[in-house]
């Protein structure tokens, strides 16, 4: 049975149409698929955010803030802020969509808002699940993303030459550890090699715009070792970064241990890219099969040697990739959303 859904976000200006026209943060474009798939199942989706025009994107309904929200929704998602269902107040059902770390919800305002709507609660991952105490003892549950469209399409792996590994990583998230091991233990055993660092923050600080003192250590290290095959880029919107994906032979993850979905990483291997990750983080853990799509290191050699060995090895790498695709493409946003009608709806 359908039923009338408005979900509630406040962070940035962008719509259903953003995944495809530009770059977006994981949480932005998973709020983009999933309402998407929920209307093809046929649901009355709307979503009240900063888009800055009210338009209909495969099926939803983006309504800006300036705009009413709708009058009846049965159904209203808040996205990381508790607060935001206030916008909804006379859906039936609430629930709050986790995106970030559960910490957030330990503020006093966030609790306050918990106590007042008592909203269920939906995690990305178990490991992000457990590390809320739910001091409410609210009903919480895990729902897996999924990879964007774009990086389950059946084009064709076709891995450039030179070699290159690319990260996605927050420079302030482990960058400089895989730009020194890049750097300094890598290239000297593939010379011709090259990691591709795909950062908005870095992009800005190459052509002179301003970033803050934090930000600026990890730019200039990046600067330094251009020299030795660290190329700073712009990141893209889902199909051109999926391109790129299947150009490249290694995803470098610094895998820290308090991420809560990896989605880069799924999407990733969804599109054939092997990974390569240190053994911190459970949810990357979880999106790597050992030795079958990607490698999960205990340290500093074994990474070095992991990412030397899919950057020149060409059957190693083949192996991973199609390994990759054959494990990772199973889940789609399609599933993700009848496992939201299954429970809610």
């Amino acid at each position: 049975m359908s039923k009338r859904i408005c979900f509630v976000e406040s962070s940035i200006p962008f719509d259903g149409f953003g995944p495809t026209s530009r770059p977006l943060d994981p949480s932005a474009r998973a709020l983009a698929y999933l309402t998407g798939a929920l209307a093809q199942r046929g649901h009355g989706v709307s979503v009240i955010n900063k888009s800055e025009q009210t338009l209909t994107c495969d099926g939803v309904r983006w309504l800006g803030w300036t705009e009413p929200p709708p009058e009846d929704p049965e159904i209203a998602v808040a996205i990381d802020d508790p607060g935001l269902l206030a916008h909804v107040p006379k859906a039936a059902k609430r629930i709050l969509w986790v995106h970030g770390a559960p910490a957030a919800l330990e503020g006093e305002t966030a609790k306050s808002a918990l106590g007042a709507w008592r909203p269920d609660v939906v995690f990305h991952s178990h490991t992000q699940r457990g590390r809320w105490p739910n001091p409410l003892g609210l009903h919480a549950q895990v729902i897996e993303p999924a990879p964007g469209h774009s990086f389950v399409e059946e084009n064709p792996i076709d891995a450039a030459e030179p070699p290159r590994a690319v990260t996605v990583c927050h420079p302030l998230g482990g960058l400089e550890r895989l730009v020194r091991l890049f750097a300094e233990r890598v290239r000297p055993v593939v010379p011709t090699a090259e990691l591709h660092v795909y950062s908005a923050l870095l992009d800005r600080a190459r052509w002179g715009g301003e970033v803050g003192d934090a930000i600026r250590p990890i730019h200039e290290l990046c600067q330094a070792w251009a020299s030795a095959g660290v190329i700073v880029q712009r990141p893209q919107p889902d199909p051109q970064m999926a391109d790129i994906y299947r150009q490249a032979r290694a995803f470098l993850h610094p895998s820290l241990a308090e991420e809560s979905a990896a989605i880069a990483l799924m999407e990733a291997q969804a599109a054939g890219l092997p990974a390569v990750a240190f053994a911190q983080s459970a949810v990357a853990m979880d999106r790597i099969a050992d030795l079958a799509t990607g490698r999960i290191c205990a340290d500093d050699d074994t990474f070095v040697a992991a990412t030397i060995e899919l950057l020149r090895e060409t059957e190693a790498y083949a192996r991973m990739s199609a390994a990759c695709k054959e494990l990772r493409r199973g889940r789609t946003w399609a599933i993700a959303a009848a496992e939201w009608e299954e429970r809610f709806a």
